[in-house]
């Protein structure tokens, strides 16, 4: 339960990461995923 939990915590911080990305920039958005 706590390594599925874990995964799906990292999964919705990659999705967030992911859509915050798409609204800035290109070069800004891949620092940001860069820094995830």
């Amino acid at each position: 339960m706590r390594l599925g939990a874990r995964i799906f915590k990292t999964g919705i911080a990659i999705i967030l990461a992911m859509s915050i990305a798409s609204l800035l920039p290109d070069n800004i958005g891949l620092k940001t995923l860069a820094g995830v």
